[in-house]
């Protein structure tokens, strides 16, 4: 796997680097976790606030087991994501998704970006499909998978409790990330035979003078448009 490290910017023009977890962040970290808010707390599996719980993380990096991956503004953590993937057996296609967010960067694309991150990720490492569960009250999580193409496949009633010992549902989503894959490819096809026979169907077409990732684009006489603009359209993200 190659080194990464992304600079993303959000919404409101904040500057995000995305990078993976180290070592030497182990009291950022828990920083960062000692600034979630506490009804978000309760939603994780982990004692985030315990520094032996972090101790054991930073201690024990295995990026082929798990990817932590953390959003950092100007040195500070905001956002925490991480993929948990089995090396052998029968959940080896399938990678799980666990997401965080400060409190003062809800709502401002962050959760989004980190998924897609994580969705990227999971093609590289070769995964089939991404599983996330979710606590039946995380709503603005819930909603930022649904964004991200994350469908719910099951509820499960009374299966999880809250520190005050509250019985609440599971909720547990997936993306098909092979179907994602083999989508984007017929796309590719299909673009390539368009380009190849100088004719595109209606399936490319757009009303003339609209916009794409906010950029005008010029209608042709067919009030289709270019090939360039295909292009942008259905080829993956540069990374």
């Amino acid at each position: 796997m190659v080194p990464y490290y992304k600079e993303r910017v959000l919404k409101d023009g904040i500057r995000v680097i995305l990078r993976p977890l180290v070592k030497e962040d182990r009291d950022k970290l828990l920083d960062f976790f000692h600034r979630i808010d506490d009804t978000d707390l309760s939603f994780l599996r982990s004692n985030v606030r315990d520094p032996v719980t972090i101790d054991n993380w930073v201690n024990n990096i295995d990026y082929y087991k798990v990817f932590p991956l953390l959003a950092e503004v100007e040195g500070l953590i905001v956002g925490d994501a991480t993929l948990h993937m089995d090396k052998v057996g029968w959940k080896r296609h399938l990678g799980n998704i666990r997401v965080v967010v400060a409190q003062d960067y809800k709502y401002r694309g962050l959760g989004t970006l980190l998924i897609n991150e994580i969705i990227e990720l999971a093609e590289e490492f070769g995964l089939g499909k991404l599983m996330v569960e979710i606590h039946l009250q995380a709503l603005a999580t819930l909603a930022a998978f649904k964004k991200a193409g994350f469908s719910a496949t099951a509820v499960f009633e009374d299966l999880v409790k809250d520190p005050a010992g509250k019985s609440s549902d599971l909720v547990v989503m997936v993306y098909d990330v092979h179907a994602e894959i083999t989508d984007r490819l017929s796309k590719r096809r299909s673009l390539s035979e368009s380009l190849n026979t100088g004719k595109f169907d209606s399936y490319y077409r757009m009303p003339s003078m609209t916009t794409l990732n906010n950029e005008p684009i010029a209608p042709t006489k067919s009030s289709g448009i270019s090939g360039t603009a295909v292009i942008r359209k259905f080829m993956p993200k540069s990374s």
